[in-house]
Order: C-alpha cells, then structure tokens, then sequence
C-alpha cells in the first residue's frame, strides 16, 4: 500500500512539474549587447572615450616635460656638479611622482565615471525588461551569459528590448 501511494504522490509531483513547466514561458537578454548597440550605450561609451581623450591630453603634457627634464639632463649632465645632478635628479623625481599620481587619478576618474554611466544605463534597461516581460508574458527573463543551455521556446529577446529602450518606452 505504502508503495502505490509514495509511487501515485511522484506521479502526481511529476505531471504537476511538466505542467507547470510547459506553462512556464522563458527568454533571456544579453545586458552586453544592448550596453554596445542601444543608443544609450552607445552615448555612454562615447562619453568615456571623451573623458579619456581629454585626460590622455592633458597627461601628454606632463610626460612630454618629463621628456625633455630627460632630454636636457643628459645634454648638460657632464656640465653639472654633483650637488647640480643631484637636485636636477631630484626635481625630475617629484615631476615623475606627479606624473603616475595624475595617472591614477585620471584613471579612477575614469573608472567611476564608466561605472556611474553603466550602473544608470542597465538600471534603465532592466525597468524595460520588466514591462516587456509583463506585456509578452514572461515567465522568467535570464542573462544570456549564465545560460549553458537554451531550448527552442526560449527566446533572446535583446533586439526587441533594445528597439523599445531606444525609442523611450
């Protein structure tokens, strides 16, 4: 008896668990494609390549005066004393210190910039998501990426996301 009911209770957990999957209605976005191809994605990359550019020139000046202290070191360096070497060394010392400092700033300027952009980018992406999700029915909605596997009924739906995304809905 307790056989029949344990074999007639995974039956019934097994039908319900096709029903329910066959219910269920899947699709999956790939967030790195519609970060290249939106308009917003494409506005944010240009921003940041903007942001670099302008740092890069800015950074450019200092390390083309570190190249010429260099330059003009070497040119007179047999003309120096040592006291003239060492402060000559010296003061190119703390204009190469300013130098990586800049460097790293810059950088990390560049990286919260690049986060910020990205962050508001994908938090506006998502709320598209979910109302397309809503309206087509969706089940669940996967990143693309974390997906191994994708069946014939799931669908991608990040062209359509991202039309919807660039036209403000």
């Amino acid at each position: 008896m307790r056989k029949k009911l344990g074999l007639i209770v995974a039956l019934v957990v097994i039908m319900a668990t096709m029903a329910v999957a066959q219910e269920m209605k899947v699709a999956v976005i790939d967030f790195a494609y519609c970060m290249r191809t939106s308009v917003a994605g494409k506005k944010a990359t240009a921003e940041i390549q903007a942001l670099s550019e302008s740092k890069n020139a800015s950074l450019k000046t200092l390390q083309d005066e570190l190249k010429k202290m260099e330059t003009d070191y070497t040119a007179k360096e047999k003309l120096l004393t040592d006291a003239a070497k060492r402060e000559e060394l010296q003061k190119f010392q703390v204009k190469a210190a300013e130098y990586e400092q800049k460097v790293r700033q810059a950088q990390a300027e560049l990286q919260a910039k690049d986060q910020e952009l990205t962050q508001k980018t994908l938090k506006a992406l998502e709320t598209v998501v979910n109302a397309y999700a809503r309206e087509k029915g969706y089940t669940v909605v996967l990143q693309a990426q974390a997906v191994v596997y994708v069946g014939p009924t799931v669908v991608n739906i990040s062209d359509d996301v991202i039309k919807r995304f660039d036209a403000g809905k």
